[in-house]
């Protein structure tokens, strides 16, 4: 290095030293005149870099300093380029550029990642910092393509991850192994997305099996991820009608986000009411469906299942069945107390739809199982905040107020023609009117499913007012 940039550079050190940051960053920018070479001017916006950040906090204009210089070193000619000062210079800049997208996205993390990884794997020799440097910037990249939701680029890079991981040594693939069960999660969610539940399982079982060993080293630092994990396991064992590895998956997912509410209720004790929830609707729907996978290692989805029937009886088939609707009930009951706690404690309430949704589901059971009582309750209640939701946000909960209204319609309807009692048709008048208004607001054929509750309330409609007619006649017939 030329002694008077040296010297000039010692000045600005100085002032660091006795805390005069702003008058170094000025003493900085004024030599950018005397570095002559491309790694020294990658070397003094390194510096200035360093001087923002410690000054002000100011990752705007860090960030600028080194995507300056990665812009400086991308236009040099190839032998430049090979030179070991400059390369040694620039692989600091996207060490620090790195740190700093670690600490806050912004919207040239991504292209500027992609291109200080171009750069590194352009270098003919590559040591295991490099590859390191690769794996973290791979992983950044990954995760803001995933952000953005572009999963294709996200899974491309998050397999770059696990390539660059594999040709470190034995020492630093340990070091690493948090990373690796990311990058295995993560590709195993894009899989999933994908409805690629072959690679899904591969991914999540591996992911699992190295979180469980990181819990158990660091429970504090890695047990959110095992539960996220253990959810995502039983996410995919239900979409395959897997019931029984659903729920153990479940249950391990709801025990580990138990533990971690209990020290973060703020932040965790959602993901444990949301966990209690998909176990109630696991439960609900075996109950409804029965997959013989979870007896007998063959598939039905024939109502209990003919060969559970053949194979358990009637009458066992009919007690796990309930079994099934007490334990969904209880998960139910028990994610509904969670959430109204939480909405108590908000101003938003944000926790609305779902505490409607789980008493719309607790009713459907309800009705399933001959709790009429209970269901009609329960489709009261979700109505009640249904139609609340559907006066802030129309648009968005309308339709959810039509099908819990359909829902009880349906079951006044059948009360009346099951115990011939007026009564029951007298409570669908303001309701199907109300119901049928809520609709109306939709434009014709914008939405299939709104088509379809449409003719569905009209069909209903019909069907009601004949049975009327029919408990007026019968009422007159019987006066005479």
């Amino acid at each position: 290095m030329p002694p008077d940039f040296l010297t000039q550079l010692e000045k600005a050190l100085l002032q660091v030293e006795n805390g005069q940051i702003s008058a170094a960053i000025k003493i900085a920018k004024s030599y950018e005149p005397l570095a002559k070479a491309p790694w020294q001017q990658i070397m003094l916006l390194n510096f200035l870099a360093e001087l923002h950040q410690t000054s002000t906090k100011n990752i705007l204009q860090t960030e600028k300093m080194l995507t300056r210089a990665i812009d400086l070193y991308d236009k040099l000619p190839k032998e430049q380029k090979k030179d070991p000062e400059t390369s040694s210079q620039l692989v600091s800049t996207i060490e620090k550029l790195s740190t700093i997208y670690e600490i806050k996205e912004t919207e040239n993390s991504i292209p500027y990642l992609e291109k200080a990884a171009k750069i590194l794997q352009g270098f003919p020799e590559k040591d295991e910092r490099l590859h390191y440097r690769l794996c973290i910037i791979f992983k950044q990249i990954g995760i803001g393509y995933r952000n953005r939701g572009n999963f294709p680029a996200a899974e491309k890079n998050w397999k770059a991850v696990l390539d660059n991981i594999k040709r470190l040594g034995e020492e630093a693939q340990k070091a690493l192994a948090p990373l690796t069960a990311m990058a295995h999660s993560q590709l195993g969610e894009i899989a999933m997305n994908k409805t690629n539940s072959h690679d899904a399982g591969q991914h999540l079982r591996q992911a699992l099996y190295m979180f469980q060993e990181l819990t158990a080293k660091d429970a504090d630092r890695y047990r959110m991820f095992l539960a996220m994990t253990l959810h995502n396991l039983a996410i995919l064992a239900k979409l395959e009608f897997r019931y029984a590895d659903a729920l153990k998956y479940f249950l391990a997912a709801a025990e580990q986000y138990e533990t971690l509410s209990q020290k973060e209720p703020e932040t965790y004790l959602v993901y444990y009411a949301k966990t209690l929830n998909f176990l109630g609707g696991t439960f609900a729907e075996r109950h409804q469906i029965r997959d013989d996978r979870d007896n007998s290692g063959a598939g039905s989805l024939s109502g209990a299942g003919s060969l559970s029937a053949r194979l358990l009886g009637d009458k066992q088939v009919k007690k796990k069945k309930y079994e099934d609707f007490e334990r969904a009930l209880h998960y139910y009951q028990k994610a509904l107390s969670i959430f109204r706690q939480l909405n108590e404690q908000s101003d938003e309430k944000e926790h609305t739809p779902i505490c409607s949704a789980i008493l719309h589901n607790m009713a459907m059971l309800q009705e399933e199982n001959g709790s009429i009582k209970e269901a009609e309750k329960n489709y009261l209640k979700a109505l009640e905040l249904r139609r609340a939701l559907a006066q802030e946000k129309p648009e968005i909960y309308r339709a959810d107020f039509a099908i819990t209204a359909i829902n009880l319609l349906n079951l006044y309807y059948s009360l009346a023609v099951d115990q011939g009692k007026k009564q029951y048709l007298e409570k669908t008048r303001h309701l199907i009117t109300e119901c049928s208004t809520s609709l109306e607001a939709y434009q014709p054929g914008a939405y299939d499913i709104i088509d379809g509750l449409k003719a569905e309330v009209e069909y209903l409609n019909e069907k009601i007012k004949k049975q009327y007619l029919f408990a007026s006649t019968s009422s007159k017939n019987e006066g005479n």
